[in-house]
Parts: structure tokens; sequence; C-alpha cells
């Protein structure tokens, strides 16, 4: 139960800025226990299915988004040793051994499979790099929503305000509206 409980908790933290939804309390009857963890999965289900799933948007085809590209600022980075999850502000992510596990200018962290790295950033030093000038399309959304990372089943959480961003065909990632702000420049 920890672990649903403990999932449950992260979704509705990102929705609701991370206000404490319940407390279970030790010494509550198992059969409590189970009833608060049902109401939890329950609404845990209602939001997904309120949500828009971002992945069913094509937006090279959408006329309301925009293009636009990550700025080159210079990004700390290391290398999974060994398979790991990633707590991103989205969501957790599963980093297999060898992703790049980057951190954000403002302490977030988000993993990358290591072809993608190698594609999509400049290498300045041993820890340092930094994103290529590659235009992308992206829309900020007004609803709830979510995107399946393509390299994994893991599920990044948007709300309102957020940016959808597609990196490449089926590819998707949700961006925080500050930190879309401070990183990406609209063309």
């Amino acid at each position: 139960y920890m672990r649903a409980d403990k999932h449950l908790h992260k979704v509705f933290a990102h929705y609701l800025g991370n206000r404490s939804l319940v407390t279970i309390n030790i010494d509550m009857p198992r059969n409590e226990h189970k009833k608060v963890l049902r109401q939890l999965s329950e609404a845990y289900h209602r939001v997904l299915s309120e949500a828009v799933n971002g992945n069913e948007i094509e937006l090279t085809n959408d006329p309301s988004a925009q293009q636009v590209q990550k700025k080159a600022i210079p990004l700390q980075f290391r290398i999974a040793e060994q398979p790991e999850t990633v707590q991103t502000l989205e969501g957790s992510v599963e980093a297999p051994a060898g992703a790049y596990i980057m951190t954000g200018t403002k302490g977030e962290n988000w993993p990358i499979p290591a072809d993608k790295f190698k594609e999509t950033y400049d290498i300045i030093d041993d820890q340092t790099a930094s994103k290529k000038a590659i235009p992308v399309p992206a829309k900020q959304m007004d609803q709830d929503f979510f995107v399946t990372v393509s390299w994994s089943p893991d599920k990044l959480q948007g709300k309102p305000g957020d940016w959808l961003v597609q990196y490449g065909p089926g590819d998707y990632g949700v961006v925080e509206a500050g930190i879309f702000d401070e990183t990406y420049d609209l063309l």
C-alpha cells in the first residue's frame, strides 16, 4: 500500500501544489487504510481520464502550436551508472544505465537516453552540456494533460499553463511554465 499511496500522493501533489491530501494514521484499522487508498485510486483514475493525452496531439499540424528553441544554457549532467528512478517535476521516470541525467536551471532533473543526448546536446566538458539549436513545435496547454515518454512507459503530468513540447515524431515532453519562459525562445 505504501508504494501506491506514495505514487498517488505525488500525482495529486503536482496538481494541488504539494498540499497534503490525506493522512493515513498507523493506528487506523486496516480496512480504513484500504478505503482511503481506494478513494485515492479512484480519484487518480478520474484525473487521468479527464486529462488530455498529449501524445495524441500532432503539434506539427496544430495551428495553435508555436516553433520554439531551447536556449543554449550550460547545464550540468551525470551518467547513470545503473538503472534508477529520476524524480522529475512532472513525475517519476525510469532511466536505464548509461542515460544522461540533466540538472536544469531550477535544480530539476530529467533523464535522456544516451543516443538522444548525443544527437541534441553539445558537450562543453565532462559534466556540462548545452542544447543544440533545434527548432521544435510547442503549445501552452489550458488544461491538465499527460504524455508517455517515447522510450519508457512512464507518464509525465502537465497542468494548465505548462507547455507540451514535441521533440520528434512520437517524442513529447512537459515543461513547467516558469522554466519554459526562462529556458526557451519563441521563434
